[in-house]
């Protein structure tokens, strides 16, 4: 269900628009052109029994924290081996606003070498590249504890990545390098919002995988970054009285590094997935996240029935978000395109003083019972 206003705010982005048009219009400059365009859908509702909203979700009816609507064109000249592509991208969680998640030139030398050089998504993850495209993948929204904007606050930057393949025995193999920058951007976290500047990050990716299995590992640092809360502590004391010890002025400027490790075997009747994450960073003395989701699922036709286990431990004294989250799920598969969802989802806090991912300032009373969450989405390519 798509608001009105993504329809305003995607005919006001003209730029983007331009851009777009540009790439429908060119095989009527020249037939030798290739242009693909694809498009991706999530239409979800969630609604959770908790008096406190979660992670976006209240216990309201809801139809746009977990919806998410994208179009994407590729063109490439038939002889070249450069390519452009352009996603355009809306979040329901992030009101609708249309950008472009991805905008970048691609080329390849031979088939081992590959190339991407513009805003790229960042290969934070097992499943980052196909992050929106819900139907990649069993869940309504990857694990919450370890793809969360809480845990790592962005999913794009301006950069270059580089990619080399390789084949050995049965396995193909693939390291990844990339490095890139984010001058700023809107982010949140729990009951507070802030901007995401001065990111400064780069990293390694290697795959391995074949017809079942997938293993990944990636590693990345970033020398600088800011969290800019100026504008929060303006409008909220108590915001300022959190970052009052952290950072008077509200301009949080520190390092940080995160490591991933993950797999997936994905057979004919089984489906098993995990991924554990693990960021530290400088900032009040220094604070480390160990974080991680395990999936198993048993397919029976085109049926897909799921459980997952996912985790948020943090050792930080200043937001303190240890949470646990068990998940059941169903997904049915109606055509190669198309598929429907439903999940419930039991969230328990853990230790003293944590507020997990709710969307609340620390030193707020949460209830310590267990929240449930109820989430029905409709997942489509085109």
């Amino acid at each position: 269900m798509v608001p009105n206003n993504l329809a305003k705010n995607f005919l006001s982005n003209r730029p983007l628009i331009g851009g777009l048009l540009l790439l429908l219009l060119s095989p009527l400059v020249s037939a030798e052109r290739q242009v693909h365009h694809n498009g991706f859908l999530t239409a979800a509702f969630s609604q959770t029994d908790s008096a406190t909203s979660y992670s976006g979700i209240a216990d309201d009816i809801n139809f746009s924290e977990m919806s998410v609507i994208g179009i994407q064109t590729k063109f490439q000249p038939s002889a070249a081996q450069m390519h452009f592509t352009i996603q355009l991208l809306a979040r329901g969680s992030r009101g609708w606003d249309v950008d472009a998640e991805w905008a970048y030139v691609g080329f390849k030398l031979a088939d081992a070498y590959e190339f991407q050089i513009g805003k790229i998504r960042a290969p934070m993850f097992l499943v980052s590249e196909t992050l929106d495209v819900g139907i990649t993948y069993p869940w309504i929204r990857p694990p919450v504890e370890l793809y969360g904007f809480a845990n790592i606050p962005f999913t794009t930057v301006n950069g270059m990545k580089a990619k080399r393949r390789f084949h050995w025995m049965d396995l193909d193999l693939q390291l990844l390098a990339y490095v890139g920058e984010n001058p700023s951007q809107a982010s949140s976290l729990n009951a507070f919002e802030f901007n995401l500047t001065d990111l400064i990050i780069g990293g390694v990716e290697l795959l391995i995988l074949n017809d079942k299995w997938k293993i990944r590992a990636s590693y990345h640092d970033a020398p600088e970054l800011s969290y800019d809360a100026t504008d929060s502590i303006a409008a909220d004391p108590n915001v300022g009285a959190i970052f009052s010890a952290l950072a008077p002025s509200g301009i949080l400027s520190f390092d940080a590094s995160f490591a991933t490790f993950g797999g997936q075997y994905d057979s004919e009747h089984w489906l098993l997935m995990g991924e554990v994450g693990q960021r530290k960073v400088s900032a009040s003395g220094g604070s480390k996240n160990t974080n991680y989701f395990i999936t198993i699922g048993r397919k029976l036709e085109s049926l897909l029935l799921h459980v997952t286990y996912s985790e948020f431990d943090t050792d930080s004294t200043t937001i303190v978000q240890n949470q646990s989250t068990t998940t059941i799920g169903i997904k049915k598969g109606l055509n190669p395109t198309t598929s429907i969802k439903a999940e419930l989802s039991q969230v328990n806090l853990q230790g003293t003083g944590s507020i997990g991912l709710y969307d609340i300032l620390p030193g707020n009373a949460v209830d310590k019972d267990p929240a449930h969450i109820l989430g029905i989405a409709l997942n489509m390519v085109f």
